[in-house]
């Protein structure tokens, strides 16, 4: 089995089943520079969503209702862009997307799912519908716009060939842009002790995990600076504390007594004891690059050459 993003021998890891039940076996493998892979992409990978994450609102009050949980998203993104052209990939209904329009930021997002795109486009945001954000980012430069900030937020672990949509994503940056990359750690303790059996593998959905590594390496390739890689801010500690919590739930269903009392105990002290102080091995990453002004010309001239 050959790494699909740079054709270098990969080893197997294990094969992993769906933690929402459906049937399927889904074989990961591990590339020589850490990222994870699922081997072959289902067919019928849609039919593994149904039922799962954030429902879709029928107006904006439910929008609004749902997305105040996500505030803490675009204080990220003020911190250092606290106006301009904001572009989300993959936002689902557009929590964070809703929050950074109703600061407002000029915002645009890029979107598959087309009730999705239709409630956005209802709250007066800019999106697109496509199931190619790559090739949507290149028309989008060809149109001459570009971004002042730009945001995953645990959207690039479900699209193929992640490493081009963050290379497009990087290019379609203003000079002095920032790109966030938020993502489940392949490199954390949980994955480290779970393996096949962790909860934020989510077999076969979360198609590429890319440890912190590797998003730094393409950005060093595109004029990009990393200014920031925590697994501590706030989804870090929040999907760090809920996959303890459901490990340990997982092992415990058979005993209903015994998984509403212990994982609230037990939890935090697997966390403490399995947790490396300053390490970045939190269940999820969230990583802040920042675009020179020179970046442009040296990224073209890379591509020259």
């Amino acid at each position: 089995m050959l790494d699909p993003m740079e054709q270098s021998p990969a080893k197997f890891l294990f094969t992993a089943h769906d933690n929402r039940g459906k049937a399927g076996d889904f074989d990961y493998y591990e590339a020589k520079n850490g990222l994870v892979f699922i081997d072959r992409i289902p067919e019928d990978l849609g039919r593994y969503y149904e039922g799962g994450y954030d429902p879709i609102p029928n107006d904006e009050a439910g929008l609004a209702r749902l997305s105040g949980e996500d505030a803490y998203k675009i204080d990220a993104i003020r911190r250092l862009k606290p106006a301009g052209r904001y572009l989300e990939i993959g936002p689902w209904i557009g929590k964070a997307a809703y929050q950074a329009h109703k600061a407002g930021y000029q915002v645009s997002t890029l979107e598959q799912n087309q009730s999705c795109v239709d409630l956005m486009r209802l709250v007066g945001i800019d999106a697109i519908q496509t199931a190619d954000p790559a090739t949507a980012l290149r028309g989008l430069r060809t149109e001459g716009r570009t971004f002042d900030a730009i945001a995953l937020w645990h959207s690039i672990e479900h699209l193929p060939r992640p490493w081009e949509v963050l290379a497009e994503a990087m290019e379609a940056l203003a000079p002095g842009g920032i790109l966030l990359v938020s993502a489940p750690n392949p490199q954390s303790a949980q994955f480290r002790i779970f393996g096949q059996r962790w909860f934020h593998l989510d077999a076969p959905r979360h198609l590429y995990l890319l440890p912190i590594s590797v998003v730094k390496s393409i950005g060093e390739r595109h004029g990009m600076k990393m200014l920031e890689a925590t697994t501590d801010d706030v989804r870090g500690v929040v999907e760090d504390d809920h996959a303890w919590w459901w490990q340990v739930h997982r092992v415990l269903r058979h005993i209903p007594v015994a998984r509403r009392l212990v994982p609230p105990f037990l939890a935090p002290r697997l966390k403490k004891r399995f947790r490396r102080p300053d390490a970045l091995d939190g269940a999820s990453y969230t990583v802040t690059l920042q675009k020179s002004a020179a970046s442009s010309a040296l990224s073209g001239a890379a591509h020259a050459t």
